[in-house]
């Protein structure tokens, strides 16, 4: 076995024949050129070694070595995407964007061939508040990296009112001053994210109310 990303380092291989004291003969190997580069690539290689008898012209015995090339390392991220805040839709959802700026290494598998994902995937459809995605990054032999980012989804959508409240008038007492009148009821309105919602006067220094959704 040969750990990536180190050379093949062939071992050899001796035969002999006849009785003993045993005649030693010259054995060839015959190695794939896929073994001979000086970082080979993972896989499974045949390496065949034959010896041709002395005593038997044209006798040849043949043996073959398998040698596998692995990679039990997995990849390095060094640098992981950066968290990222987008508007709610009308919906009050938004689709998750791409994630990128990953910077990753591996000691086998060159960084343009790392596969890069995400989860959630972008285009997926997430609501309101934080979603923790999670970046994989996968070498050639399926060793894995991971880091996570956050991506937030805010409402940045102000709500409509739909009816407004009708103008009241109020009679000042005695001291010149009068209760601010209910100027809530009836009025609606919505928003992409709360459904209805409250409705509250507020009494400003011009002495007028204003309808204040929220």
């Amino acid at each position: 076995t040969v750990l990536c990303p180190a050379g093949f380092t062939d071992p050899s291989a001796t035969a002999t024949e006849g009785d003993a004291p045993f005649n030693s003969l010259t054995v060839s190997a015959d190695v794939p050129a896929g073994l001979l580069v000086p970082q080979p690539a993972v896989g499974t290689y045949q390496v065949t070694y034959s010896a041709t008898s002395v005593r038997y012209p044209g006798v040849t015995a043949t043996e073959t070595r398998t040698v596998n090339v692995t990679d039990p390392t997995p990849p390095v991220i060094t640098t992981c995407a950066s968290n990222q805040t987008v508007n709610a839709d009308n919906g009050c959802q938004a689709l998750v964007p791409a994630f990128s700026g990953v910077v990753a290494a591996d000691n086998c598998t060159a960084s343009g061939s790392l596969v890069i994902t995400q989860s959630p995937t972008a285009g997926s459809v997430v609501g309101l508040g934080d979603t923790t995605v999670t970046i994989t990054v996968r070498d050639g032999s399926g060793n894995e990296d991971t880091c996570t980012a956050t991506l937030t989804v805010v409402d940045n959508t102000d709500p409509v009112i739909a009816v407004c409240a009708s103008a009241a008038n109020a009679n000042a007492n005695g001291t010149c001053q009068a209760a601010v009148p209910n100027m809530t009821a009836g009025v609606t309105a919505n928003d992409n994210c709360s459904g209805s919602v409250a409705v509250a006067v507020q009494c400003w220094a011009d002495r007028r109310a204003r309808v204040i959704v929220d």
